[in-house]
């Protein structure tokens, strides 16, 4: 499905180094309700937003290297925003198909109105039996509610959405919560053949 055009919407994908066989990427929405700014202007302030411990459950050598933001236009390229050195916290191997689920609520009812952000794989240590250990999941689940609110606040202000390429609509993110429960990812486990 081509990407839709929708205004001031900016596509952010988070793009890490490739670790045990596994190289994720995660994309977010966020919208500039002044476009007045640069897609790198807004990758900094992507950037600057980014809480301690938002990546915890990951292993330590997954790494995040790079911001992709690409303007939900029709026209415009993508601009690379490289970061600086941050990512996961685990010891241990790593689970390349489970990932930390980043639920991501709005006012929208039905699945239009959520969002999800995969953050995987996971290390060992930061699971048992499949089950995000929950002072991980918590304060995982805490970064990016401050995360949500840090966009707000700073200049740019920026809004996190949930965006819809069916309906080629946004829905603000009212709430981040992570899950107790470990999703998966079956892409990335593929990327291990």
């Amino acid at each position: 499905m081509p990407l839709p055009v929708i205004d001031h919407c900016y596509r952010v994908t988070f793009d890490y180094n490739r670790f045990d066989g596994v190289k994720p990427a995660n994309v977010i929405h966020v919208i500039d309700p002044a476009p007045t700014h640069t897609e790198e202007e807004i990758g900094a302030a992507v950037e600057a937003a980014i809480q301690s411990h938002w990546a915890q459950a990951l292993p330590s050598g997954q790494r995040l290297l790079s911001l992709t933001v690409l303007p939900l236009d029709g026209s415009s390229a993508s601009h690379v925003h490289p970061v600086a050195d941050t990512g996961g916290e685990q010891s241990g191997d790593t689970i390349p198909g489970m990932a930390v689920v980043i639920s991501m609520r709005t006012l929208q009812r039905g699945p239009r109105g959520r969002g999800r952000v995969y953050l995987g794989p996971v290390g060992e240590s930061a699971q048992t039996n499949g089950i995000i250990s929950p002072s991980i999941a918590s304060t995982m689940g805490g970064a990016w509610e401050s995360f949500r609110t840090h966009l707000i606040s700073q200049s740019p202000s920026l809004v996190l959405v949930v965006a819809s390429y069916k309906h080629g609509d946004t829905h603000e993110v009212t709430a981040c919560t992570a899950d107790a429960l470990g999703g998966i990812q079956r892409r990335r486990q593929r990327q291990l053949r």
